[in-house]
């Protein structure tokens, strides 16, 4: 493929790479093996078929869009190397060079009860600071976790992450993290599992981001570093009032648009919160954040195209901003079989997104680390 690839075509092998996965050849495991680029970590979820002993990557680098690497042993869509370049390769011929994100120097650092700094907090699409906290959801220890969510199943064999990080053990890996790697480090996402209260949840998150502005205010940061609470909206909507203060911006996620996909496909939330609260807690947000800081994450390929473009437009138009997250089926997840989402309803899913961005001047939530996402293509033009 030319050198002067154009960022729609970059735009529609990230496409093609999250409908049909990648693999790998020897040349390319022997050799990132020993790389400087970070490894996979599994925070919250598994979207590959296999579970290597060497280390494989998070996402590969097109330039300016980061995409996500769900392995599949079958794929056409191959990473090979050759020393220290790497290429993707599509039915052995050669498609385009690629990089990866640096392993970040914090990593290797340990905090002051001994735990290493990669057990708190993962690096997400080269620069996106994800602290994940609880490692469980209540949803699923009563039986009714969100049929896509594959998080139980991988926390309780993969990876070595604390399950229950405190807020003061979040700020210090924070400001480990940017001391060290302050160069990679743009935003940082608070997420997890819920508790069986989501006042609780919701309050401890107000309180660790609060630490964390405190550790923040010490240190010598060249760029201002947006922090996302990702999580439910508290039981106490009035609780929601917390947020006046912080300097943040809010994701609460409704995952589809129709009410009984939403029933059928998240039991647990529909059970024990309910799909019009939530709809309440993003409106209470943005009349206390304002448009545009406040985000919901509908999972593109679980609902009919109208029914997620009119989800698209009913947020826009209460001033929340959408996001899609592409569907993918994680092989421990209710949805493990479900098939996989075609690169022609991705690419009208990045259409409309666009659209509504562009109307209603909206900006992406993944700034330029969206691996799975669609909206920083979408933000940036690059559906056409």
């Amino acid at each position: 493929m030319s050198e002067r690839i154009t960022n729609k075509e970059l735009t529609m092998i990230k496409l093609q790479l999250l409908a049909n996965g990648i693999s790998f050849d020897s040349n390319f495991l022997k050799n990132y093996n020993n790389s400087v680029y970070i490894e996979k970590r599994w925070a919250y979820g598994n979207g590959d078929e296999e579970v290597f002993a060497c280390k494989i990557p998070q996402e590969i680098k097109l330039k300016d869009i980061v995409v996500a690497v769900h392995y599949r042993k079958d794929s056409k869509w191959v990473l090979t190397s050759s020393g220290d370049k790497y290429s993707l390769n599509y039915n052995d011929s050669f498609i385009i060079d690629v990089t990866f994100p640096l392993r970040p120097k914090f990593y290797d650092e340990k905090l002051k009860n001994g735990t290493y700094c990669r057990s708190v907090g993962t690096l997400y699409g080269g620069g996106a600071l994800g602290i994940f906290s609880p490692g469980s959801c209540y949803n699923f220890k009563q039986g009714l976790p969100c049929k896509f969510c594959s998080l139980e199943p991988t926390r309780n064999k993969l990876g070595d992450h604390v399950k229950d990080i405190t807020p003061e053990l979040a700020a210090e890996l924070v400001e480990v993290a940017l001391t060290k790697d302050s160069n990679l480090i743009g935003q940082i996402m608070l997420n997890g599992g819920n508790y069986p209260s989501n006042d609780y949840g919701f309050l401890k998150q107000v309180n660790t981001v609060k630490l964390i502005r405190e550790k923040m205010s010490g240190l010598e940061l060249k760029d201002n570093i947006e922090i996302h609470l990702i999580g439910m909206p508290p039981d106490d909507l009035s609780l929601l009032d917390e947020l006046s203060d912080l300097d943040v911006q809010v994701s609460m996620n409704i995952e589809v648009y129709s009410p009984e996909i939403f029933e059928d496909i998240a039991p647990g939330k529909h059970k024990f919160y309910g799909r019009n609260k939530i709809i309440k807690g993003l409106e209470k947000a943005v009349d206390i954040l304002g448009k545009g800081n406040v985000y919901t994450v509908f999972l593109g390929g679980l609902e009919p195209m109208q029914s997620l473009e009119n989800g698209l437009y009913f947020m826009a138009q209460k001033g929340i901003n959408p996001v899609i997250n592409v569907f993918h089926p994680d092989p421990k997840s209710g949805l493990g079989n479900y098939p996989r989402v075609s690169v022609e309803s991705m690419e009208k899913m990045g259409e409309i997104l666009q659209e509504v961005y562009t109307k209603f001047n909206f900006r992406s939530l993944f700034q330029g680390f969206g691996r799975n996402s669609l909206d920083n293509e979408a933000y940036l033009g690059y559906f056409g």
